[in-house]
């Protein structure tokens, strides 16, 4: 399974959790696809 780690947070969020069709991050927070 994909998930995106993000450094700001450093906690990991399962890719389902984003809308549909996002292979963007918001510049706000640094997503690391791992």
């Amino acid at each position: 399974m994909h998930e995106i780690k993000f450094r700001r947070r450093d906690a990991k969020i399962p890719k389902s959790s984003l809308p549909s069709g996002s292979s963007y991050y918001p510049s706000d927070l640094v997503g690391i696809r791992i």
